[in-house]
């Protein structure tokens, strides 16, 4: 593919790749709207895309996506799925829990160290929290609740373990990458600086549980 800007005049010679191909610059047709987001693409959801009618409202989407203070993730406890910015970001049952227990540190203030070992006092407390998490998630004596009260208990037999905690940051990251693109991160659960400690990105305002 060649890459000429128009000219006001009549400009022929061989392409570089055809050379037996004649090209006139007058007539070259560049769509610059287009141009800065090739690699952006990806940060808009499909269904969302369906919506854009012109490059003002491509522009419009893209700043209010990328603002900090715009950053909000609501948490539907019923379908087990986050709402970001009209995006849907479906999580398995474990992952919701996860991101629930860490959505709700964050609203209290808290984080989660990283310095615990299974069966000590700190891993024992995180697990009890997730199991509390499960109740406020799930109605009591549903099928959902009681499947979900097994897998804890299956696999807090000494507390918390890391990793559990490292697999469920790896896979909720792969799924916000795959539904958020760029603006993933600001959506992750993340080692805080000069901590022993992991906690979300999101500040306390920016969290709704639905």
């Amino acid at each position: 593919m060649d890459f000429y800007f128009p000219t006001p005049y009549s400009e022929i010679f061989p392409s570089r790749r055809q050379p037996d191909v004649y090209i006139d610059k007058k007539d070259a047709i560049i769509e610059l709207a287009f141009l800065p987001f090739v690699r952006m693409r990806h940060a808009i959801d499909d269904k969302l895309l369906e919506n854009i009618e012109d490059f003002n409202d491509m522009v419009n989407l893209l700043q209010r996506q990328i603002r900090q203070e715009n950053h909000h993730v609501r948490l539907i406890c019923s379908d087990l799925t986050l709402e970001v910015n009209n995006v849907t970001v479906p999580l398995t049952r474990m992952n919701f829990i996860f991101y629930y227990w860490m959505a709700k540190k964050c609203v209290e203030g808290s984080v989660v160290r990283y310095d615990f070992e299974p069966g000590d006092s700190v891993s024992m407390t995180y697990s009890a929290e997730l199991f509390v998490c499960v109740d406020e998630i799930f109605a009591e004596g549903t099928d959902e609740h009681i499947t979900a009260i097994e897998d804890l208990e299956s696999r807090f037999e000494n507390g918390l373990k890391k990793r559990f905690f490292d697999d469920r940051k790896v896979e909720i990251k792969e799924i916000l990458t795959q539904y958020l693109g760029v603006n993933a991160p600001s959506y992750l659960i993340e080692k805080i600086p000069g901590q022993k400690a992991n906690g979300m990105k999101l500040q306390p305002n920016q969290i709704e549980f639905g």
